[in-house]
């Protein structure tokens, strides 16, 4: 079958704490060639941390004149149609899409997910590793990632590539039939939110509602030069390391920031 496939990479602004689009390439493969090829900078809402820069090598200034991920998201779900999603980790990359259509409140691309790692763990013998880095130097695939999207997503096509030589080629590839190590299968959808305390439940409402709120914070989360209150845009709750967290906008200045639930004593509507 010569099932259209869009084979992408993303790249965030931040390692800990909300991630961030900051770099997303997908590339449309038929026939295991490249047919059209989507690629944008974002501008994120936040400045990239010292960790994520080391990474990727991607700093503010580069993105400076980027679109934001609202215009970028609505353009790639247009790009993917409901075609085929492959990409190495995919959970990571469906995860930080799933934040940002959850903060624009868009619909995501409607296809299924191929995670080429959940396939090399099946099909590479002996690879000492299994991150694209490590496959690409075990099986010599000539594109060599490097943290950037564009250069990883080709990257991945020599892979997948390199994984049906003994398969009958990309023509007898079909996607719905292929094993995958990960169940389920990653999709993109917004991050689950923690379970709330009563205090908290107000911001799941003004989440989807969009309806601004203010937190009353504790003294340890407020800097001494300010008040304890802040008026916020709250967009979205999520957990990490069994801690939760809203991300809102203040209202006062415009910038993004991540307040953890249990900073937050008490919440009014405004």
């Amino acid at each position: 079958m010569n099932v259209p496939l869009i084979i992408l990479d993303t790249e965030s602004a931040r390692v800990d704490g909300a991630p961030h689009l900051v770099e997303l390439c997908a590339l449309r493969c038929e026939g295991g060639q490249v047919v059209d090829r989507f690629h944008r900078l974002v501008r994120p809402r936040v400045a990239i941390d010292s960790e994520s820069n080391r990474i990727h090598g991607l700093g503010d200034a580069d993105v400076a004149d980027a679109a934001q991920a609202p215009q970028v998201i609505a353009e790639f779900a247009a790009f993917a149609g409901g075609h085929w999603l492959v990409a190495h980790g995919a959970r990571c990359d469906a995860a930080l899409l799933g934040f940002e259509y959850a903060r624009a409140a868009s619909t995501p691309p409607a296809g299924r997910w191929l995670d080429t790692q959940a396939l090399a763990r099946r099909w590479v013998s002996g690879a000492p590793a299994f991150g694209l880095a490590p496959l690409a130097t075990f099986l010599a695939l000539g594109a060599q990632p490097r943290h950037r999207a564009s250069e990883d997503a080709l990257a991945v096509v020599a892979l997948l590539s390199a994984m049906l030589v003994s398969r009958g080629g990309w023509q007898a590839f079909e996607p719905a039939k292929t094993p995958s190590a990960a169940r389920p299968r990653p999709r993109i959808r917004a991050p689950l939110a923690p379970a709330l305390a009563k205090r908290h439940r107000i911001l799941a409402e003004a989440c989807r509602a969009r309806r601004p709120v203010t937190l009353h914070l504790d003294a340890a989360d407020t800097p001494s030069s300010t008040t304890d209150r802040r008026c916020v845009d709250p967009v979205l709750i999520f957990p990490r390391a069994a801690r939760g967290y809203l991300e809102a906008r203040c209202r006062a200045s415009g910038a993004w920031a991540t307040h953890p639930l249990d900073t937050i004593q008490h919440v009014s509507l405004d």
